[in-house]
């Protein structure tokens, strides 16, 4: 029986103080005939800086070519691409134990939790999480596959975990009047903890679904729950007058569809959904 082709991620300690430097490692297990690893890692440079990459320990006394580069792709996004190739008489490995095939040398800037998922595939579409895409090949030059994984780094004050999932699953509830789907939940999840999303853009893709759009909410129904959504609660009778006549305003100059996405968007700005962001340690 053949084993599975393995790869995960550790860090030299388990929760980060910020802007103390830590090192992330990339560990094969059961790897057979490894010739190249190319390793592509998006990251937000405002969470994490990456300070070096270099050959893991089990690669030191090997005859390797070794290389990457950075691309900025905005100002939340930046991708390193780096490769290990083993040249000279050897060139490719047998691994069947644990071994250690990068080191990345990191500090995290901010309070945060941040997904790490190892994508097993050289599609040029890079979305989603905070990925890692990894393709090796072997000495006859097919791709070896893995599975996808995924873990976690976060620093020691990041204590808003089980709160950000309670307020994912409160807006679902009272969006859809569902729970979430597991992968919509870990889809949010992920975008909120990395800061790929703050949560009034989360908030404004929610109400923007077909999901929700079909419930074709009356007048009153519609303001009832952007206060259930946004604040969790039921609303007051002033703000409640305030919020149906700017809509009934709004529907005597457009139609109806764009009056309410008119509604949602200076609702979203109000206080009390920044004051909910902060409480998670979001960005608002």
């Amino acid at each position: 029986m053949t084993s599975k082709n393995i790869l995960t991620l550790t860090t030299n300690i388990s929760t980060i103080d910020t802007n103390k430097e830590f090192y992330i490692y990339l560990n094969s297990e059961n790897i057979s005939s490894l010739y190249t690893i190319t390793f592509e890692l998006k990251f937000n440079p405002n969470i994490m800086e990456i300070l070096y990459i270099e050959p893991g320990e089990c690669l030191k006394n090997d005859e390797i070519e070794f290389g990457g580069n950075y691309k900025n792709i905005d100002n939340n996004t930046k991708i390193i691409k780096f490769f290990e190739t083993f040249v000279g008489i050897n060139s490719s490995k047998n691994i069947e134990g644990k071994c250690e095939l990068i080191k990345i040398k990191a500090k995290l800037l901010r309070e945060c939790k941040i997904p790490l998922q190892i994508i097993n595939t050289n599609d040029e579409l890079f979305i989603g999480s905070p990925n890692i895409r990894t393709i090796m090949v072997d000495n006859l030059l097919n791709k070896i596959d893995f599975e996808n994984t995924i873990s976690y780094i976060q620093t020691k004050e990041f204590n808003s975990d089980d709160n950000i999932k309670i307020f994912i699953s409160d807006v679902y509830k009272n969006t859809f009047s569902r729970m979430p789907e597991e992968y919509g939940f870990n889809y949010w999840y992920n975008k909120l903890i990395s800061y790929e999303y703050s949560v009034r853009n989360f908030i404004l893709n929610i109400l923007n679904e077909k999901e929700f759009i079909d419930k074709n909410l009356s007048n009153q129904e519609f303001i009832t729950s952007m206060y259930s959504i946004i604040a969790n609660r039921k609303p007051d009778q002033t703000g409640y007058n305030y919020w149906l006549n700017m809509l009934m305003s709004y529907q005597n100059k457009m139609d109806p569809k764009t009056a309410k996405s008119q509604i949602i968007l200076r609702i979203c700005n109000e206080a009390e959904l920044s004051e909910r962001a902060n409480k998670l340690n979001l960005d608002f």
